[in-house]
């Protein structure tokens, strides 16, 4: 027998005054995981590994309480999400058994006030049931995030910037969340302005290497870190840039090759083309100007030059030859 199954609860009168009153559903939701969770520490397996079970938290799967309350587990999703919200639970993270919850201020609400007897003659102090969203909480609550909404932008704004998605709606819900327990925000706003500091320092502005902003406020608290960059990131640093300088300095110098050998091969191929014109010119019988012209341009349109230069120079070619066989068909 779990502890979960052992003793009995005592239901405070205010729970009637609670909208769960007016929904049976949810009410037997409700009081199901106050049965649920455990009222004094103890060990249990957790997969492979022994966990000490805190007072006040309970382990559920919501396939687990699907079944359990007879719901769809999207209604299960739905009913977990609003007791979260209202800060009636609050979840401890994942288990290979499903994820681990604490009512929220169970110890305050458990306390041990009167001794009842037993039918064993024994005496047990019963715990009181909390009453969820009691009116002093939640006014106490929408008064703390009313005084953290404006310096969530403040936040979002130091926020560095990188590549892929940054859901700025679930940041918003963990800097919530986090309000809720207690978080100041200028200590995660501080954080984040030294975390930002940290990603110039090693260069991962932009890259997928920053950490999403809701990872940032999550279970790691990585807003706690002071974010000095280590001896080893700076040489790390200063290795790449060296390596960034040389590899530039190549690649200028490949260019520069490239570019003269390309400039090179235009010229000789003008050269060429210049020099066959003019022997090809040189062996003709002396033609008359019409010839010469006719058959200048026969032998220009056989030519195919790269590059702008060289077209330039066998035209010049051209030119050349034109008046010189017109100065021998004058002659």
């Amino acid at each position: 027998m779990t502890l979960a199954n052992e003793g009995f609860i005592a239901l405070h009168r205010q729970i009637r005054d609670h909208p769960y009153w007016q929904d049976p559903e949810r009410l037997h939701a409700w009081l199901d995981l106050l049965f649920m969770a455990a009222w004094k520490d103890h060990r249990r397996m957790i997969g492979t590994t022994q966990t000490t079970v805190r007072r006040g938290e309970f382990i559920a799967s919501e396939r687990f309480l699907a079944e359990r309350w007879g719901w769809s587990r999207g209604k299960v999703i739905r009913y977990l999400r609003a007791a979260l919200d209202a800060n009636e639970i609050c979840s401890l993270g994942g288990t290979t058994d499903g994820t681990r919850y604490v009512v929220v201020k169970y110890d305050d609400y458990q306390k041990q006030q009167s001794t009842y007897g037993t039918t064993d003659g024994t005496s047990v102090e019963p715990p009181t049931v909390p009453v969820p969203g009691q009116r002093e909480e939640r006014e106490e609550r929408e008064e703390r995030e009313e005084r953290t909404i404006d310096r969530f932008d403040e936040f979002w704004a130091s926020y560095p910037k990188r590549s892929g998605g940054n859901p700025k709606k679930t940041a918003h819900s963990r800097w919530r969340s986090n309000s809720k327990n207690h978080v100041e925000p200028a200590d995660m706003i501080d954080g984040v302005k030294r975390y930002a500091v940290y990603c110039v320092a090693t260069k991962k502005i932009g890259t997928e290497f920053v950490m999403q902003a809701a990872v940032f406020l999550g279970q790691k608290e990585a807003w706690k870190e002071s974010w000095e960059v280590t001896e080893g990131e700076r040489e790390r640093d200063t290795d790449e840039d060296a390596r960034d300088a040389d590899r530039r300095s190549k690649a200028r110098a490949r260019q520069s090759k490239q570019a003269l050998e390309e400039q090179d091969a235009d010229d000789k191929k003008a050269e060429a083309e210049r020099l066959k014109l003019r022997e090809y010119y040189d062996n003709l019988p002396e033609p008359d100007q019409k010839t010469v012209e006719h058959e200048v341009k026969k032998r220009a349109r056989t030519i195919q030059p790269t590059g702008e230069l060289t077209r330039m120079v066998l035209r010049g070619c051209f030119a050349q030859v034109v008046i010189e066989q017109m100065q021998r068909g004058a002659a």
